[in-house]
């Protein structure tokens, strides 16, 4: 059986250059057909034609064919073929690279893997929780910027203002 390759082959090149020659010639036909008045037509014998409109109405329903399968159709059938939220297969497949186990130098890039969802979550919510523990920066009173720590984020001033009216006062 010979294997599958996009290499051009001598039968691909037959049927590329026919497939070449055949969209030109139809181009020409069609705009032969949409410039040219009729009467010229009908003096040269060429009598059986549609309508121009046609020469308008296909072009604008082919657009509007491709705009509704882009917009419609091709969203949906991915939506339809998308598993559910609660399937194991929207968080990991047969093909996860996990790097459990695998040494990874400290100075170094870690090889390419698949974080767990478990793992990335527990991060994302870290980040939002507790900044100190990655050595966030938080602005203080005076406007500056400094590293913030769990001793440090203790001294930080956040009144809490019961009304507008408080608001107000503490702006001004």
């Amino acid at each position: 059986m010979p294997e599958h390759t996009p290499a051009p082959t001598p039968s691909r090149s037959v049927y590329g250059f026919v497939l070449y020659l055949s969209s030109y010639s139809a181009l020409s036909v069609y705009l032969v057909w949409a410039f040219v008045p009729d009467n010229i037509l009908h003096s040269i014998g060429l009598t059986y034609w549609p309508q121009k409109y046609w020469a308008v109405a296909i072009p604008i329903h082919l657009c509007v064919a491709l705009a509704l399968f882009a917009f419609l159709i091709y969203p949906s059938i991915n939506l339809i073929m998308t598993p559910p939220l609660h399937d194991v297969r929207t968080i990991t497949d047969a093909h996860a690279i996990n790097i459990n186990g695998k040494n990874v130098p400290p100075s170094g890039i870690p090889p390419v893997s698949d974080i767990p969802i478990s793992e990335e979550s527990w991060r994302l919510n870290l980040e939002e929780v507790t900044p100190h523990l990655h050595k966030g920066r938080v602005e203080k009173d005076l406007g500056k910027t400094t590293l913030s720590s769990p001793d440090g984020d203790s001294n930080l001033y956040f009144p809490i203002l019961g009304s507008l009216a408080q608001h107000d006062e503490q702006v001004s």
